[in-house]
């Protein structure tokens, strides 16, 4: 609403971007554990375009049924598409509209010593373990594009049970998929061994429009591929 304010032709793509002109200049993402949501995303006012286009690698799998030609040209900028606004202009016009659209009569300022506790978690989430993850180097990896999103499993199997799993990817997540991981560890790597461990889930409860059906095609899959490397050794 604020772009349009600023006469901008803004819309939005998909689950969670914001186009101008069929570029990108805006993306969410979600995250639900312990029952608090974590929400953010972004708007791209200002940037040098040739930089952030030489460090994206798209994958192939994500632009599946669209006619994307290539993913440098899905990226613009808030600025290219406004008349001399800078950038401190246009987050105290952003801070006003939503004050004014929310109705916001008090605004909490973040004391010291809040800021203070935060800082002591920055190595944490600097780490790459934090932001990358375990080491996958023993996992089987699948990763599957459906109509509900991308998804990327890791799996690690012995002896014909799930071990560990590992579920990303872009999509809508409503509750926490470690509690859907959690259910599969332990389970035999079958059909009717995954579909017996989650014989009490409700997956749409999980992940928005994943049916039942295509999660365990997409598990199942990972032993196809298992099978398939297998033979070409």
């Amino acid at each position: 609403m604020y772009l349009k304010s600023l006469g901008l032709d803004a819309t939005f793509s998909g689950r969670n971007d914001i186009l101008i002109d069929g570029k990108k200049i805006s993306g969410n993402a979600q995250y639900k554990i312990n029952g608090a949501t974590l929400h953010h995303g972004t708007l791209l006012f200002d940037v040098d375009l040739e930089s952030i286009k030489a460090s994206m690698v798209s994958r192939p799998i994500k632009f599946q049924k669209k006619a994307v030609k290539s993913h440098v040209s899905r990226i613009g900028t808030i600025k290219e598409y406004l008349n001399g606004i800078s950038i401190d202009e246009f987050m105290e016009g952003l801070s006003s509209y939503i004050i004014d659209y929310y109705k916001i009569d008090k605004i909490i300022e973040v004391d010291d010593e809040i800021i203070e506790k935060a800082s002591k978690y920055l190595d944490r989430f600097r780490s790459d373990e934090w932001n990358f993850g375990k080491d996958f180097k023993k996992y089987i990896s699948y990763s599957n594009k459906r109509d509900s999103g991308l998804y990327d499993y890791k799996l690690l199997l012995k002896d014909g049970k799930i071990m560990d799993i590992r579920i990303f990817g872009d999509f809508f997540e409503i509750q926490d998929v470690s509690e859907l991981e959690k259910k599969l560890i332990g389970s035999d790597y079958s059909k009717e061994g995954i579909e017996y461990a989650l014989k009490d889930i409700d997956i749409e409860k999980f992940i928005v429009g994943l049916k039942m059906e295509d999660f365990v095609e997409d598990l199942l899959r990972i032993g196809e591929k298992i099978e398939k490397e297998t033979r070409m050794d």
